[in-house]
């Protein structure tokens, strides 16, 4: 979300960044992949499992480091097809653990019932449809997998998205973030913007949190807004949540969302004091979903049965409407304020 507003003509994406970290990484270790039986052609399989080539879907196979025949590998790290991928289960488990949530959903057991089957004549990781009997009953294996999109939405709601930390978001701006004056250094003395050291590897290895440290002993004056920031993030000075609501037709939203001023002067005109004005008030727009929008994410996985393990299929929808959520998103609409007297 950064660099969208500090770069928005750069395009910059993290999985490009981590494809150009990995060779950096390789470069500067002197790593000869041949002692580890790899070859170039393996480099770029590497990459690609980070990040798909832009044509990848598109008709002819595009990729390089794996055959068509091999297609399937491409969807471990990151699985554009139905989101079920490593990438998601180690963060899931890394921030349900740090936070003290629960996780339901079982990584362990999903790679247990994982299989490779033919589908529509392609290679697909697909998984069992039942477990392992548990007090004479088999367990509904596509229950965990539910529960992976599940985890999603549960972190999103309880962390990614939770009224505070977006609160955080809000104030620290591109507008008031001294970027012109904090330099990440690369090995051979050169200084780059921190906006702009992400396209140099050597810099943007020192890219820490240590900058929040940086900021907040500075003697520098240009630092000393950024430093005022951080102390009200400290001190829990952030802008006042007011109230949250879901509209029923998002569609009526959509003009704002570009634009979310117009609808904050909305907001102040309708405070009949006058202490409010449209610079005190934040709108923020905010979806939760199961990671496929509106629809149920599950449909797009596809189980295998013990008695034929050799083909794999969709969910019948009785099976997919067995408690499971009426909607799979919810998108809220946040009003905050900046003022921090009782009165407003």
């Amino acid at each position: 979300q950064f660099m969208e507003q500090a770069r928005p003509d750069a395009e910059w994406k993290h999985e490009e960044a981590s494809t150009r970290m990995f060779d950096y990484l390789i470069d500067e270790n002197k790593i000869n992949l041949n002692e580890f039986d790899l070859t170039a052609q393996d480099r770029t399989f590497i990459k690609e499992l980070i990040k798909h080539p832009k044509s990848a879907g598109q008709g002819a196979w595009s990729y390089e480091g794996r055959e068509e025949e091999k297609g399937f590998l491409y969807q471990i790290v990151c699985n554009e097809q139905n989101g079920m991928d490593v990438d998601k289960w180690d963060y899931f488990a890394r921030d349900s653990y740090h936070l003290g949530l629960p996780k339901k959903f079982d990584h362990m057991q999903l790679i247990q019932h994982a299989r490779v089957v033919k589908v529509d004549g392609k290679w697909q990781i697909c998984y069992r449809k039942k477990a392992s009997r548990t007090k004479n009953k088999k367990k509904k294996e596509w229950r965990n997998v539910y529960d992976m999109f599940y985890t999603r939405a549960f972190l999103h709601n309880q962390a990614y998205q939770h009224k505070a930390i977006k609160a955080v978001e809000m104030i620290i701006t591109i507008g008031t973030y001294p970027w012109p004056f904090l330099c990440a250094f690369t090995t051979v003395g050169r200084r780059y913007r921190k906006d702009a050291a992400v396209y140099d590897m050597a810099s943007y290895t020192n890219m820490t949190d240590q900058v929040f440290q940086e900021i907040l002993y500075s003697q520098n004056p240009n630092l000393q807004k950024a430093k005022d920031i951080l102390q009200k993030i400290i001190t829990r000075k952030l802008y006042r949540f007011v109230d949250e609501t879901q509209p029923e037709d998002w569609r009526l939203l959509e003009e704002f969302k570009s634009d979310p001023s117009t609808l904050e002067k909305k907001i102040a005109e309708e405070d009949i004091s006058r202490k409010i004005t449209a610079e005190d008030i934040r709108v923020k727009f905010v979806k939760v979903d199961y990671g496929k929008g509106d629809q149920n994410p599950v449909k797009n996985v596809r189980f295998w049965n013990k008695d034929n393990p050799t083909e794999a299929e969709s969910l019948e929808e009785n099976e997919l409407t067995q408690m499971l959520p009426v909607k799979f998103a919810d998108r809220f609409v946040r009003v905050y304020c900046k003022k921090q007297d009782k009165e407003s």
